[in-house]
């Protein structure tokens, strides 16, 4: 039985990933499991040891011909997207994390050309991830690909930075890693830092937006002037 078809939410992955760690000591991250989603699937991955907690990029919808490259938010995971891809059922929706590597758009690019080699590219951001969106059209433009379409929900620019800014990573992971212990997933804290830290560090060290060819769709909703910053459009 499919675990998403069975009414699988994401309160109920949080419970099974950290589970399956317990019982098992296999690492399966709440994203893997739109693709991990039977108990073969599962039982095979605990059976051979695989440990898959380092996935960058998880798909959702998959085998469709449209895709929507999707970048996370602060807290660096993509998993902010799954009702999402409840509504438009059309189109493939990679969901990529944040990667800690320095050749982090490289890679990018490299999975993009891989899922989709041709045709023009739409990507979408959400909250914070909006300079990384930029940076990895910017990559994919000097790469030969046609970057169509940049999403832009509810998307912060923080235009006046101090270097002690950087200390609101800290001060965010410590909530991240309150809620990591208060639902038993302890073993993602390690990791789930790394990841946001690296993404506060990557995000303030820009104080510009690149030029790009792509035409900017800006969705705000109407509590958008309670986020610090300003809405990039």
């Amino acid at each position: 039985d499919n675990f998403l078809e069975l009414g699988g939410s994401s309160l109920n992955q949080v419970a099974l990933t950290s589970k399956i760690f317990k019982e098992f000591k296999t690492k399966i991250p709440l994203a893997y499991t739109y693709e991990v989603n039977t108990i073969r699937k599962q039982a095979r991955l605990i059976d051979i040891g695989i440990d898959i907690s380092d996935q960058d990029a998880f798909i959702m919808n998959p085998g469709k011909e449209s895709f929507l490259f999707c970048f996370p938010p602060a807290v660096g995971f993509s998993y902010c997207y799954e009702n999402l891809s409840k509504i438009i059922p059309g189109y493939s929706l990679c969901g990529f994390n944040f990667i800690v590597d320095e050749d982090r758009l490289d890679q990018y690019v490299a999975s993009i050309n891989k899922m989709q080699p041709n045709g023009e590219v739409i990507l979408m951001s959400y909250s914070m991830s909006g300079l990384i969106t930029f940076k990895v059209a910017e990559a994919l433009e000097k790469a030969g690909r046609v970057v169509s379409d940049i999403i832009l929900l509810d998307c912060i620019w923080h235009g006046n930075r101090k270097p002690q800014d950087l200390n609101r990573g800290e001060d965010f992971f410590n909530e991240i890693e309150r809620d990591l212990r208060n639902i038993q997933m302890d073993f993602m804290i390690e990791k789930v830092r790394d990841v946001v830290i690296g993404y506060f560090h990557y995000t303030y060290s820009f104080f510009d937006l690149p030029v790009i060819n792509a035409d900017l769709h800006c969705i705000t909703s109407t509590e958008a002037d309670m986020f610090e910053g300003s809405v990039t459009g």
